[in-house]
Parts: structure tokens; sequence; C-alpha cells
């Protein structure tokens, strides 16, 4: 997910190579530091192109027009998932945040003992980058609402 990141977003991908943009300064020791971008050099190298112009357009043309459909409150929190004619295999993915962290919370598979798959949904910060203390998950079953949760769970 983050090489197809770069990709979209680095301009090097797009054959714009950029020299100097930060330089070695010996006052007071061996550092870098920011040069301003009036004194980059810009240079274009075609026949390197990774990534054709074409392609490039169209895929910032797509993520403006997805950025721009997402409802966001005031502090740029996100409010709800746009329509995108995609529709989830759950019903909550895109909707559900951790009570801890305010992160995303998606579905995972689990395979249980005796050897069938089980669902849950899981704090997105907890199990990719340990962001998050919240280990707990709750299982994502067929007709699951909250009132079929045991009690227990209601609670969360």
């Amino acid at each position: 997910m983050t090489g197809v990141r770069e990709m979209v977003y680095r301009e090097l991908y797009r054959v714009q190579i950029v020299y100097g943009k930060t330089r070695w300064d010996y006052t007071g020791g061996k550092h870098k530091v920011r040069v301003p971008e009036s004194e980059w050099l810009t240079l274009e190298a075609p026949a390197l192109r990774i990534v054709p112009e074409e392609l490039w357009r169209a895929a910032h043309a797509r993520l403006d027009r997805t950025r721009q459909t997402y409802l966001r409150s005031t502090g740029g929190k996100l409010w709800g998932r746009p329509e995108a004619g995609i529709e989830a295999r759950h019903l909550l993915t895109g909707f559900v945040t951790c009570g801890a962290c305010g992160g995303a919370m998606h579905a995972i598979k689990r395979t249980s003992r005796r050897g069938r798959a089980v669902v849950y949904f899981t704090c997105n910060d907890a199990r990719v980058n340990r962001a998050c203390d919240n280990r707990l998950s709750v299982p994502v079953t067929a007709g699951s609402t909250p009132r079929s949760w045991p009690r227990s769970r209601r609670t969360c």
C-alpha cells in the first residue's frame, strides 16, 4: 500500500528529478539544512518515466474527486464514507471507530481452534502499528446487532 502511495505522490516517478533540496552546513558542526525552492535544480528525464503522464493525471483526478466527496466536520474528522458504488463486505466498515484512540476499526478474519473462520472488528492502530492500547475485538456474526451481543459487550 505504501509503495503505491509513493508512486502516486512522488514527483520522481513522474520523471521530475530535483537536486539541491538540502545542503550540508558546517557552522556549529556538520548538519543538513533545507534550501529555498527557488534554488532547487529540476531536471526532466522522460526516458526514465515509470508512470505515464495520462495515468498520473487520471490518478490525481480520482484522488481529488474522492477527497471532495468525504463528509468531514469543521475539525476535519471524518463523518462518513462517500457513495462509491462499491458495497462493503461488512456493514460497519468505515464507520466504526476505536473508543480508546478514535482511530478506524477494520474487519479481520481469525480461525478458531475448531478451524472455523470468524470475523472480528479490531482497532487498526492497535493491530498494525501498536499506536493504541486497545487490544479488544468485537465478533461480527450473521445478523449481529448490539442486542444479540452478550451484556458485557453492549457497554463497550
